[in-house]
């Protein structure tokens, strides 16, 4: 694999893996109405904006337990 190649793939994985986060990121809103309903919106978007928190910080654990099997 030339260098050019072995690039473009680590920018790719880069690129769609902070689309993830980006899309959840804006509709959070959205999530927190449909999955954390609750009559207080502040609660269920700190709510949503946990699960985003927590998704963020298990990914690299996750990682770190696959290379490891």
């Amino acid at each position: 694999m030339n260098k050019f190649k072995a690039i473009l793939n680590v920018a790719s994985g880069n690129f769609f893996e902070m689309y993830d986060f980006m899309v959840y990121g804006i509709y959070a809103p959205i999530i927190a109405q449909t999955f954390f309903p609750n009559n207080n919106k502040y609660l269920s978007i700190m709510m949503s904006f946990g699960v985003f928190g927590i998704g963020f910080l298990m990914r690299p654990r996750c990682y770190c337990n696959w290379c490891l099997y």
